[in-house]
């Protein structure tokens, strides 16, 4: 037995040498494509300069993560902003894990598919609560038919696809191509056929061209562009700079968009595997991802990268070349894959097995070797693990922050009401001592200004805080044991605190944040007018006066 898997390990192994020599001894065609430093100024972003986006209001929505119970939600809340005639009016949508699943089909819906079919028809909130104990029951309305988005998710069986992609040897592209099966193949964005390989996206039909036009490798490939008048979408993604076990420090964000997808903030020097290998500080051209830095020319402000394959990954199967639509959705939605590698025997066995992982391209030239072939101090190729984007910002906030858009609106879809829970140790349900999270997190900060000498008690209050408002919105005031790039956030309407509270600024401008969320509960709206006018005074009102400090 033991001979027997030792002989058919050295047999895999000569396969894998055998293939690193027939990659290095081949001459795959290079391309060209197009790379932006992170911009200094907010104007300098790739899409500002087109006018179709720069001429729209500084107006973003951002769908937050949350696997299939996101999907539908982002779906309903599109709905709603086409009812309300507000989506002509927005620049961009920032999308994370489960909202960008319905946000990617959404933005590149083909003129041929009818755009009405996939959004479904608008119902007053109190027809569909009539409409639910039905729905429930299965009986489902005419909304859920081919070419609309709810009948793609009807049959959302994200693990039953995965399982089969990786009985089919799909590798890292298993879990892309799951999701690509539910979300994107009824809409004609997943792949074309078996064994090709997959499709390419982009911003406008002139950008498809001009690929096409500059790079023979693509002259006969399919690139999506997107057809209809759309903000702008942004798709969260993480890049991990360790394979197993990562930490917070160890979790960088992925911006994903038509033109452009990178690492927006330089990874420093001190972070483990990055001495020696770039990353961050910039942006490829969508297309050009997952490839290798083989030449680099231009000036400060955009540079022209050429690319080539690397010594194994793409060549070893060519079906698996292209940076698609569906890599995309993984990688914004790859939370499995973090679960799986922060469980002690089974990390080593499975890690990343059939998740994302892809090459970052970089402004600087990367030499055709291995790690395990390089010498001290020389670059090498990486190829990268990607994670989850809700891992880094699952509010998808930071990336229109980081663009100053002035107005944010954030669909939230927890699975907790906000605030309301009622939790205090050895307290049952009909105790006086029950109280919200918002009014322990409060008396707590009022016992930490006072030195209260019970420092439990007090570290328990303080951890509501930290709860009160979900597990997302803390990290842009505090860092947390989730989260430590995001915090820097402070509001303008809070007074400067005396000394003895600025300790605690991010604690109350949390607090702040989640009393008044609590008092414009949009949950309380039973009908159109109200939400109207809830969701216009939210969103009016600026909260961030600083943009967070990422560390």
């Amino acid at each position: 037995m033991f001979f027997s898997f030792h002989q058919r390990s050295f047999r895999y192994l000569g396969l894998l040498l055998g293939l690193i020599i027939l990659s290095a001894c081949s001459t795959p065609e290079k391309f060209n494509a197009r790379y932006w430093p992170t911009p200094q100024e907010k104007t300098g972003y790739p899409e500002l300069q087109d006018p179709q986006i720069r001429n729209r209001p500084s107006f973003g929505v951002a769908f937050q993560g949350g696997g299939n119970r996101a999907a539908p939600a982002a779906l309903g809340q599109l709905r709603a902003l086409h009812h309300l005639e507000w989506i002509d009016k927005v620049r961009y949508i920032s999308a994370i894990s489960g909202g960008s699943w319905t946000s990617i089909p959404y933005t590149y819906l083909k003129r041929t598919y009818n755009e009405d079919v996939f959004l479904g028809r608008f119902h007053d909130p109190k027809v569909v609560a009539k409409r639910l104990p039905s729905m429930i029951e299965g009986i489902l309305s005419p909304e859920f038919h081919e070419g609309s988005m709810l009948g793609a998710m009807e049959d959302a069986a994200i693990t039953a696809n995965y399982l089969a992609a990786l009985v089919g040897l799909r590798m890292d592209e298993a879990y892309s191509e799951a999701l690509s099966k539910i979300y994107l193949k009824s809409f004609g964005l997943g792949r074309t056929s078996v064994g090709d390989p997959d499709s390419l996206f982009t911003w406008r039909s002139k950008d498809r061209d001009r690929i096409r036009e500059n790079n023979a490798r693509f002259s006969n490939t399919e690139i999506h562009y997107v057809e209809r008048k759309r903000p702008y979408l942004i798709v969260g993604g993480t890049v991990l700079v360790k394979r197993i076990n990562p930490k917070p420090k160890e979790k960088f964000l992925l911006e994903m968009t038509p033109l452009y997808t990178g690492v927006p903030w330089k990874v420093g020097p001190n972070q483990k595997n990055t001495a020696k290998i770039p990353l961050g500080g910039g942006f490829v051209e969508s297309y050009g991802y997952d490839y290798i830095t083989d030449a680099v020319d231009g000036d400060d402000k955009i540079k022209t990268l050429t690319l080539r394959d690397p010594i194994i990954g793409n060549l070893t199967d060519r079906s698996r070349l292209n940076f698609s639509l569906s890599n995309v959705a993984a990688i914004s939605g790859a939370a499995p894959v973090e679960t799986i590698i922060s469980i002690p025997l089974l990390n080593l066995l499975f890690s990343n097995m059939g998740f994302p992982e892809h090459y970052v391209p970089t402004n600087k030239v990367v030499p055709k070797q291995l790690g395990w072939s390089a010498k001290d101090g020389e670059m090498y190729e990486k190829e990268w693990t990607h994670g989850d984007g809700g891992h880094e910002d699952n509010l998808g906030l930071v990336s229109l922050l980081e663009r100053e858009v002035k107005n944010i609106i954030v669909f939230a879809n927890s699975y907790a009401p906000l605030g309301k829970e009622k939790y205090f140790p050895g307290a049952d349900e009909n105790s006086d001592k029950n109280q919200s999270m918002i009014d322990i997190c409060r008396e707590g900060l009022k016992q930490r200004e006072n030195k209260h000498p019970q420092i439990d008690e007090v570290g328990f209050k303080l951890k509501m805080c930290l709860e009160m408002a979900g597990d997302d919105l803390p990290t842009f005031f505090l860092k947390t044991e989730a989260s430590i790039h995001n915090a820097g956030l402070v509001l303008q309407e809070n007074p400067l605190l005396p000394d003895d509270k600025k300790q605690l600024r991010g604690y109350y401008d949390l607090l702040s944040i989640a009393t008044e969320l609590e008092q414009n509960d949009l949950s309380a709206a039973d009908d159109i007018n109200t939400l109207h006018n809830l969701i216009k005074r939210t969103a009016t009102k600026i909260l961030a006066s600083t943009t967070p400090k990422f560390a």
